[in-house]
């Protein structure tokens, strides 16, 4: 009589379990980033310098884990962060693209100051859940940090009014005046409403107690607007950057998913934002999918190695491979 097998421990329970683990993390998520592993020496320090990087990689390369645990590790150090699933906005056109973009990164920042800013280092629900640990800095000035954040909530309404309206408006400014007295004459203004330019001119000819009007048309672009309010994003940049005592990050995840048409607009705006304003963007895609700088007139985006430094998961694989049979052929 045959003794039955013994079971193995492949077969065994904790295997199933880790098994589970690995699909999980195969997926990046939040969660996922207490159990990053760092594909070569080096490559997080990269990530959370204060310098501008494009993370290349293909699917499934860990663009996304490697920026997932920089947010994390940033995080607790009380750094403002933003982390910006471009996926989101697949389909859009440019320019409700960016201001997507702008609203999405602006409320990651509101969340921010709202939680990891002002939370206590003893609040083990927020750290040890999210996190795993505490945090290596106090917490901010509460007041001062609502004050901001308020500030921040009107920009961010501001952008998705803006948002709503059409690409194109066309509205009509129309005055009419009486009096018995003779009038000729012609009245030309200009200026600026914060949003749109608007010019206008006006010609009224009365006489007898009738009056004639001339009508006036002004155009509101989207566009307009977001080259207008750059100054406003570029002061709340500077003022978290004062709250915060040092830099701030804004991690745009996945690039290749917006048009590539649009990708070198949008990276342009954001860098625009950040320069000099303790901003630093890290952006993570896919190298032959993606146009982050466009030789125009002028330049768009952002110039790898002027602009931008590079982290390329692909060159990082292929390098610790080739050490890795170097010293297993030491080893032989």
């Amino acid at each position: 009589m045959s003794k039955e097998k013994e079971p193995t421990v492949l077969h065994s329970s904790e295997v199933d379990d880790l098994l589970v683990l690995c699909e999980e993390v195969m997926r990046a998520t939040p969660e996922g980033a207490h159990r990053f592993i760092e594909p070569a020496p080096g490559v997080l320090s990269r990530a959370k310098s204060k310098q501008h990087n494009i993370v290349f990689g293909r699917r499934g390369s860990g663009k996304s884990s490697l920026l997932r645990k920089t947010a994390a590790d940033l995080t607790i150090d009380r750094r403002p962060i933003a982390f910006v699933d471009m996926e989101t906005f697949k389909g859009h056109s440019y320019p409700d693209v960016l201001i997507s973009v702008l609203i999405k990164s602006l409320r990651e920042f509101e969340k921010w100051l709202n939680g990891a800013a002002t939370n206590p280092g003893t609040k083990t629900t927020f750290w040890k859940k999210l996190f795993g640990t505490k945090p290596s800095r106090p917490p901010f000035d509460k007041k001062k940090t609502a004050d901001l954040s308020a500030k921040l909530r009107d920009l961010i309404s501001s952008l998705e009014d803006q948002l709503r309206k059409p690409e194109t408006s066309e509205n009509e400014l129309r005055e009419t005046k009486s009096s018995n007295s003779k009038i000729d004459g012609k009245l030309k203004t200009s200026g600026e409403t914060g949003i749109v330019k608007v010019e206008s001119e006006v010609g009224l000819a009365v006489e007898n107690g009738k009056g004639r009007e001339f009508t006036s048309k002004y155009t509101s672009h989207k566009t307009e607007y977001l080259h207008q309010n750059i100054l406003k994003f570029q002061q709340f940049f500077q003022e978290l950057s004062t709250l915060s005592d040092g830099w701030s990050f804004l991690i745009l995840d996945d690039l290749y998913h917006i048009r590539k048409s649009d990708q070198a607009s949008v990276i342009d705006y954001f860098h625009r934002i950040a320069k000099g304003n303790g901003v630093w963007l890290k952006i993570g895609t896919i190298k032959h999918r993606s146009q982050w700088y466009q030789h125009s007139d002028p330049p768009l985006g952002v110039k790898l190695g002027d602009d931008a430094k590079e982290i390329n998961l692909g060159m990082v694989f292929k390098t610790g491979a080739a050490k890795l049979g170097e010293r297993m052929n030491l080893a032989t």
